[in-house]
Order: structure tokens, then sequence, then C-alpha cells
């Protein structure tokens, strides 16, 4: 999307796009988040730290969620995982932004003990 590429270029300010965002309609929001998930997806995989490394992210219009899916070599506890997901997603200005225009984020894990997923609203910034 135009904002994500002049924001990239530094053209744009954060400030400015977290603006633009709270301005979007809901076909917008869609059309951001669609294509945001498909930019991530040609990017990967990612790795994100020692242990964890994005493999995909989509976007479900069906339910307004974007969905990041990841591998970890870890056991990832759910109720730390949680937390730690949660104050990462809603630290996010633009992440933030777009939860308060009803996207839903969802953080899935294939850990060795299986798949942990984590989903994020706004309700979960307070």
């Amino acid at each position: 999307m135009v904002i994500l590429a002049l924001l990239s270029s530094g053209q744009l300010t954060i400030a400015d796009n977290v603006s633009r965002i709270y301005g979007y309609s809901d076909q917008e929001i869609s059309s951001s988040a669609r294509q945001m998930a498909m930019a991530i997806s040609k990017s990967a995989p990612i790795h994100i730290d020692s242990i964890t490394t994005l493999v995909d992210a989509f976007y479900d219009a069906r339910t307004n969620s974007f969905t990041y899916k990841y591998i970890s070599s870890q056991y990832l506890s759910k109720i730390k995982g949680r937390e730690i997901v949660v104050l990462h997603t809603c630290s996010d200005r633009i992440r933030r932004a777009y939860m308060a225009k009803g996207l839903r984020f969802v953080h899935t894990y294939q850990t060795p003990n299986g798949e942990v997923s984590f989903d994020v609203t706004v309700s979960d910034c307070s």
C-alpha cells in the first residue's frame, strides 16, 4: 500500500500513518490488512529471534482478523505467552490503530508441544 511504501521510505512518520488509519473506512482497513499480509508472506521466513521465525501472515475478511504464523523451537506457556503477545501487540501504535478500527490480531505459534494461538483485540489493551 502507498502508506507502507511512504513509511518505509521515511516520507511519513508513524504518527502520520496512525492518523490515516483512524480515518480509514472498513473497506480501506480490509484492503490495507490484505496488502500487509501479502507483503509479510512474500518476505517470510523472517527470523524474529534465536527461537522464533515468522513463516506466514494472512488476513481473513470474514472474521476481520490478521494472523501471524510462527515456528518456535521452545515450548510457549499459554499464560506467559499471552502476556508477552498482548504487550507487544498493544504497544505498537499502528497495530493499536487497526484494532481500534475493529481488526483482531491472531498470533499462532507452532511449538515442539503443538500449536498455541493468542487473539488480541483493542479491549486487551486497556
